[in-house]
């Protein structure tokens, strides 16, 4: 993907955010459906959020990822009728790959991608079109995971069993959901991640990549 389309996406994943939370000021809701159990779970109930999807890797990180299937579940605890807190992980397994370098000390080694992703905490703006369409609007970060299949020879008591990379990550992401049976709802959800792998600890070459997306169907419940 070249920048320039790039830069345009995330510019509209900007602007589709702030135009919502902007929106926080006039949004209202219909008095009729004010306390009914709908209005009560979607606003004030805890949800759970399942996406499916492609993990769709950016820049330099597409030199050694390809398109690949990505899942994510997230724990939601409303804190008013139109944000809430999002708790959860997102992971990429990752296909079609070209091997890396990994470098510890004076030593190169290499090997493979393997299972990566996410583990965080998210701010979620809901904008709410009717009784059955939802606009959901995100930001978080947390901790973002990279791993190899780069044994590490440690004992097996140990957690570290192959080499990765751990830093934090920043995301921003929109959704369009809709009710499709009584207290559940599905929808389309694209997600932006900036994760800086070699932040921390310079494991990985300075050139191998630190952005993707992710494009999801996402069942709440």
């Amino acid at each position: 993907m070249n920048k320039s389309l790039l830069i345009r996406i995330l510019l509209v994943l900007f602007l589709l955010f702030s135009w919502s939370i902007l929106q926080a000021q006039s949004d209202t809701i219909p008095i009729e459906n004010q306390g009914t159990e709908e209005y009560d779970m979607w606003n004030y109930g805890m949800t759970f959020r399942f996406d499916a999807g492609a993990f769709i890797p950016l820049d330099n990180l597409n030199n050694t990822l390809s398109t690949s299937p990505h899942l994510a579940l997230y724990f939601g605890f409303p804190i008013t009728e139109k944000y809430r807190i999002d708790l959860g992980a997102s992971i990429f397994i990752p296909i079609n790959y070209n091997r890396l370098e990994y470098s510890i000390s004076d030593t190169i080694l290499t090997g493979n991608p393997s299972l990566s992703g996410t583990m965080g905490l998210w701010v979620t703006r809901i904008h709410r079109f009717n009784n059955k369409y939802f606009w959901d609007n995100r930001i978080g970060t947390g901790l973002g995971f990279f791993q190899t299949d780069i044994k590490t020879n440690k004992p097996k008591d140990e957690n570290d069993s192959v080499y990765s990379s751990e830093t934090i990550f920043l995301n921003i992401g929109t959704g369009i959901r809709k009710i499709v049976l009584r207290k559940r709802s599905i929808g389309l959800a694209a997600n932006y991640f900036y994760v800086p792998y070699n932040l921390f600890e310079k494991h990985l070459s300075s050139n191998f990549g630190n952005q993707y997306m992710t494009i999801s169907i996402s069942y709440t419940f």
